[in-house]
């Protein structure tokens, strides 16, 4: 039975020993808790007439406090048998000086109006009465920096015509009082009415940025409050993130999607660089596609999927558009009867689609017209490529596991050795996942990294267009990286996507293109002074209308997940 007490006593005490701090030096003016310094203010005055979010200035006010609100409602039958005894004694206290023929203060007729206000809403139900405690714990390593962050709490205070008491000789009482233990030792009350209450209430600032299901973007630069974005709530789920080489914006957008893989998000990733394969080979269940011909997938640009008949064809235009550059007015209508004459040599065959070698034999077909012959032998040397052994990741079935929840589509190889055949490359997969991503409202983020790549390709403008506007009818967030507006500005693909992206990440610019981007996202001088000055991961954060200072952030072990750097 002792050893059993014992245990149990253990166990009791076990956690408060490991969570207690090391020492407590409690001193007149603060206490030392550990390696920090505290000081505990109460509020012991409010304005008679304050506004919704009054509060906001010392939210975003810089340093290291807590603010800790006790509030507890009173029973309305005793506030208002409370109440109405004193405005009986109010008026009689007026009554008095006037038949004496004295003066009556201001301050008690304002005093004896507000009562009777009060009074009548609480009568009606329109109002209740709180017990409301407000306290100030400030923090520091040093004494001189506690005395010097306390100067800047008590001013910011004084500028709300909030009445405050510093609580000395009374510290080991306060802190408990702050910490979240619901435990108001110091009973520093005052009355509040449920409306003044909720014109207390600290966050209603547009700078900090709360979702149920969101997820921690990066903080505010100026308050180091996070930002925690639901980029699916806004008006559109699209994203642009630009910003020159090396100012952060792959590093800020791999913490993103990193912790939206983590929200149960599906995140699909065009990776031109292979540089998110790191991240794909530490996250559990995470896939990388190899499009490559050494690669064991395959994608068939031709696969009807969800599409209807219509719809593929419009799509394939665009890719061979895309390929050719431009097509001349007969080339476009060989394209489209070889089009269609590919999907009827499968008949209602639902299992197979045509392929690029089918379009590659009906193009021979038709170069034997002498009328159509010089253009169908340019489509068909277009088509070439695709038709051999070394391209068969684009000319075979597809084949291709979606299941898992984190996939890369490494398209590097294009880059390194078929420079002409990026966009195309680029533009199948997206595609591919366009399609796709119509059989559930699943949450889903595709990713196109480089984007300008695909963006500077003629007559993708309508494409990409009808992509960004239908991703949020499938729950899906469009995001596209880049390097420079030029990228976009002056490009109808590039307004498209300026037009339906409502959350735009703006890092570091080149001084010299900072004015085309003031112009085309309507920033001020300062906003453009920022971006040209911005250190690494700093920048804007435009959600729908609001700009908020963006800084990134991520923990030490999601920075060795995302970081490119070689050290």
């Amino acid at each position: 039975m002792t050893v059993i007490r014992q245990e149990g006593e253990m166990k009791r005490t076990l956690l408060p020993y490991l969570l207690a701090p090391s020492s407590i030096i409690n001193e007149p003016d603060h206490i030392r808790i550990g390696e920090y310094y505290n000081r505990v203010i109460a509020v012991v005055g409010i304005p008679r007439m304050v506004k919704a979010g009054f509060l906001n200035t010392l939210v975003m006010q810089q340093g290291n406090f807590d603010l800790s609100f006790h509030v507890n409602p009173k029973p309305v039958e005793f506030v208002i048998t409370q109440l109405n005894n004193e405005l009986i004694k109010l008026s009689s206290d007026i009554y008095l000086m006037q038949s004496k023929g004295e003066i009556v203060p201001p301050s008690l007729k304002i005093k004896h109006d507000d009562m009777v206000k009060v009074l009548g809403f609480l009568q009606t139900g329109e109002e209740k009465l709180f017990d409301f405690s407000f306290y100030i714990n400030i923090r520091a390593n040093s004494l001189e920096k506690l005395n010097e962050l306390t100067e800047k709490v008590s001013a910011t205070l004084g500028q709300l015509s909030l009445l405050y008491k510093v609580m000395d000789m009374e510290m080991h009482d306060a802190i408990p009082s702050v910490i979240p233990l619901c435990d108001d030792r110091l009973k520093i009350t005052r009355n509040m009415t449920s409306s003044a209450l909720a014109a207390a209430y600290p966050f209603t600032s547009s700078n900090l940025q709360i979702a149920d299901k969101g997820v921690v973007f990066g903080i505010n630069s100026l308050t180091n409050i996070p930002l925690v974005v639901d980029i699916f709530t806004l008006q559109n789920s699209n994203a642009l993130v630009l910003g020159g080489s090396g100012s952060g914006k792959s590093f800020a957008i791999k913490s993103l999607l990193l912790r939206l893989n983590k929200s149960n998000t599906a995140v699909f990733i065009i990776d031109p660089e292979g540089e998110y394969k790191k991240m794909a080979a530490v996250i559990s269940g995470a896939q990388v596609v190899d499009v490559s011909p050494s690669g064991k997938s395959t994608i068939n640009p031709f696969d009807l999927g969800t599409m209807q008949l219509n719809e593929k064809i419009d799509s394939l235009k665009v890719l061979f558009t895309i390929m050719a550059g431009e097509l001349t007015p007969m080339q476009k209508s060989i394209l489209d009867d070889v089009l269609y004459e590919a999907y009827e040599l499968y008949g209602k065959e639902v299992s197979l689609s045509p392929t690029f070698k089918d379009v590659y034999y009906l193009l021979e077909r038709k170069s034997k017209n002498k009328q159509s012959q010089r253009d169908a032998l340019i489509l068909k040397q277009l088509v070439k490529p695709y038709v051999r052994d070394s391209l068969k990741c684009f000319s075979s079935q597809t084949k291709v596991n979606l299941n898992s929840k984190f996939i890369v589509f490494d398209v590097s190889y294009f880059m390194s050795r078929a420079g002409t055949m990026a966009a195309p490359a680029m533009f199948i997969i997206l595609d591919f996942l366009s399609n796709r991503m119509r059989n559930n409202t699943e949450r889903k983020t595709i990713v196109l990294d480089e984007g300008w790549r695909l963006l500077r390709a003629k007559n993708i403008s309508e494409y990409i267009l009808m992509f960004t506007k239908t991703a949020r009818k499938y729950n899906t967030s469009f995001q596209i990286i880049t390097q420079e507006l030029g990228d976009l500005a002056g490009n109808d693909a590039g307004n498209a996507v300026l037009a339906n992206t409502a959350m735009k990440l703006l890092l570091k610019q080149d001084p010299a293109k900072i004015d085309e981007i003031a112009t085309a996202l309507k920033l001020s001088k300062s906003d453009s002074t920022k971006l040209m000055t911005a250190p690494i991961g700093e920048g804007i954060l435009i959600l729908e209308n609001v700009k908020i200072p963006f800084k990134s952030f991520c923990t030490s072990e999601e920075e060795g997940v995302i970081t490119t750097k070689p050290e």
